[in-house]
């Protein structure tokens, strides 16, 4: 899991270092490695499934437009599956740290693609 955050913040870097066209073959990629465990704390939180295969599809095709539209959503959604898990005592708070520091780069990640001309 820590191999996960360490290449997504690196791709974080790398991609800021590109032009607007490189950031998006590269940003996307980067979630889309990270999107099948966020896809399942999303569902767990809340998200409703289509949105949750909108996402993904979109990740898949490249479309940059609806991931933005869309991350605050799924973002919230697994940030409260998150919570829940904490609440229940299934997940420390060092395991809770690195889920949120995921959900952190993959944010930053998006705040990178909006600033991308359509």
């Amino acid at each position: 899991m820590k191999r996960c955050f360490a290449l997504l913040a690196i791709v974080l870097v790398v991609a800021g270092c590109f032009g607007t066209r490189s950031r998006t073959d590269v940003l996307l990629p980067a979630i889309e490695v990270a999107w099948p465990q966020v896809r399942v704390e999303a569902i767990r939180g809340g998200l409703p499934e289509v949105t949750a295969d909108n996402f993904g599809a979109a990740l898949q095709d490249g479309d940059a437009t609806t991931v933005t539209v869309t991350w605050p959503a799924v973002q919230s959604a697994a940030e409260a599956d998150i919570r829940d898990r904490i609440d229940a005592g299934l997940v420390s708070a060092g395991v809770a740290s690195s889920l949120y520091e995921r959900l952190k780069n993959i944010d930053e990640a998006v705040e990178l693609l909006k600033q991308r001309p359509p």
